[in-house]
């Protein structure tokens, strides 16, 4: 995002893209600033808006401004809010897809990112009861560390590079997204690139909806009976993810 207009000089009347609306300052500079204006909504800063709604009157009295947002709820929320947005999934950091290394196998391997101290809202809870049906899987949690209770068959791997995340995810078979607010986030892009079936609490196009615990059940059993790479849901989301970055940069 770009710095404060009063500390922009002519830049201030340049376009600029806000990736992330989350707090008064970010609102504050996104009102200031009199060139064109691009949003990017991302989940939690919608959140943050409704529970500020001065700010958001004024954010949604602003002119001229292009609002981006990332699925159906946040559009929803926006609207709510007065503000109407499209709706562009997107992915900022270079991702190597290539071939897909998808090996089928009856005792799959999927995996789940959350942040520490917002363990219920990823679904850490929920995937751990779900991982006690499920003896033949092996569930990989990352950015949290366990509290130790956990069945064997759980595994946490608490915060790692990007690096690493992106190489040791290439073994697995799909990524699992348990929020019920959120953007589009990168762990389903991934899973999609890589030609995995990735599972999501939030409708997307090729990527299995799973609103409910049972549906979320009835996902991974099915993934135990894959034979072959997710090649329709990688080549989807590789033209799809291409178009909106590209329809962003031109605006």
């Amino acid at each position: 995002m770009e710095l404060p207009a009063w500390k922009l000089g002519i830049s201030a009347f340049r376009p600029a893209l806000f990736i992330g609306l989350y707090h008064p300052l970010d609102w504050l500079a996104f009102l200031l600033h009199r060139g064109a204006r691009t949003a990017v909504w991302c989940g939690g800063d919608v959140l943050a808006v409704q529970e500020r709604p001065r700010w958001g009157r004024l954010l949604t009295r602003a002119k001229g401004v292009r609002h981006i947002c990332e699925n159906g709820v946040e559009q929803k929320a926006l609207s709510q809010l007065g503000i109407g947005a499209e709706i562009l999934p997107l992915i900022f950091t270079p991702f190597v897809f290539g071939e897909s290394p998808f090996i089928p196998s009856t005792q799959p391997q999927v995996y789940l990112t959350a942040h520490p101290g917002r363990e219920k809202e990823y679904g850490v809870p929920l995937l751990a009861a779900v991982a006690q049906l499920l003896p033949d899987f092996t569930f990989h949690i990352y950015g949290v560390r366990g509290a130790g209770t956990e069945p064997p068959n759980v595994q946490f791997h608490g915060a790692v590079g990007e690096g690493r995340f992106n190489e040791e995810i290439r073994r697995y078979h799909g990524a699992i997204r348990l929020n019920a607010f959120d953007g589009f986030a990168e762990t389903l892009a991934k899973s999609a690139l890589l030609g995995q079936y990735p599972m999501s609490a939030i409708h997307y196009p090729h990527i299995t909806h799973i609103p409910t615990r049972k549906d979320l059940l009835r996902a991974l059993l099915a993934l135990q009976k894959k034979k072959a790479p997710n090649l329709e849901a990688k080549e989807f989301w590789r033209r799809e993810l291409q178009f909106n970055l590209e329809s962003l940069i031109r605006g």
